[in-house]
């Protein structure tokens, strides 16, 4: 598994990113411990963002629809059901690259 920058400073006992007083202790995380923060991290991106593809529940309930913005009580719902990767990889993102035209 990648493991993202902002985790290896953690890893290197580093957590505010800088250079540490203190002798550099070793800090080992699990792979679940970086999913879970990698997670975490990816939630709190796409909290306040539109959705771009209906998310359903398992009685094909709509949690969200097409635009709809992902809540705090939207993403729990998906955790709760299992849909919650479904959920973070439909968050609509603008392109950085803008297209061009001729």
């Amino acid at each position: 598994m990648r493991v993202p920058s902002y985790l290896k400073q953690v890893q290197m006992g580093s957590p505010g990113g800088g250079r540490s007083r203190k002798e550099s202790s070793s800090v080992h995380l699990t792979e679940d411990q970086i999913a879970s923060i990698t997670q975490d991290k990816e939630i709190k991106a796409a909290l306040g963002r539109p959705i771009k593809r209906i998310i359903r529940d398992k009685q094909d309930k709509i949690i969200l629809n097409v635009g709809d913005l992902i809540t705090h009580k939207a993403v729990l719902k998906a955790r709760q059901i299992g849909v919650l990767d479904v959920l973070l990889n439909s968050v609509y993102r603008r392109s950085s690259k803008p297209s061009i035209e001729e």
